[in-house]
């Protein structure tokens, strides 16, 4: 029982003081795109904010959050508004991200990062993980993980920003989504 208390109050100790990435600015890191060639994370916000979202392929709640991020880009790239995707996926499986971008449609720029160099360097540990970062390059918000309704807060963190700075938009609602489920078999031995 006291190796449980030691192992939370540390956890707790840790938590409260790690640092918090919100107000840092975010370095330069090179970066592998999708299509093979090098970029620099500055070179998508050079015309207004950035939204970078890290996720992977094999994440159902990523794949749900895509589709919210597709229609976001889809309306506010017209003002400046980039869109990051960062795929972690592991080396072993990385060939599936181009496929998978193909299938899903995704029309934002995407990053491979199958050694999470660059999700180490924004302190990712759950995906998905996505953060709101100003022109200058200051981290203003992030969100991790996503369930229904989630889409709403970064809308509103992104509009709010684009007020502030008199930006000029149309409005924008989601559409809903397809939300079919399939049946899926799952066969577990315990």
């Amino acid at each position: 029982m006291k190796k449980i208390v030691l192992i939370t109050v540390l956890f707790s100790i840790q938590f409260l003081f790690s640092d918090s990435i919100i107000g840092k600015k975010i370095k330069n890191s090179r970066i592998k795109m999708l299509n093979g060639t090098n970029a620099k994370l500055f070179d998508f916000n050079t015309d207004g904010p950035l939204i970078i979202n890290f996720w992977t392929t094999w994440c159902t709640v990523c794949n749900n959050q895509i589709e919210y991020l597709n229609q976001m880009n889809e309306h506010f790239s017209k003002v400046g508004v980039s869109l990051l995707g960062v795929n972690i996926n592991q080396p072993d499986i990385v060939n599936k991200v181009k496929p998978y971008a193909e299938k899903k449609k995704i029309g934002y720029d995407i990053s491979i990062d199958p050694h999470s160099k660059l999700a180490k360097k924004f302190y990712v540990e759950g995906i998905p993980h996505t953060f709101f970062i100003d022109n200058e390059g200051t981290i203003l918000n992030e969100f991790i993980g996503f369930s229904d309704g989630d889409q709403n807060e970064i809308l509103d963190v992104l509009t709010n920003y684009l007020d502030k700075q008199k930006i000029e938009y149309n409005q924008f609602e989601f559409k809903d989504l397809d939300k079919k489920k399939n049946n899926v078999e799952i066969e577990a031995d315990f």
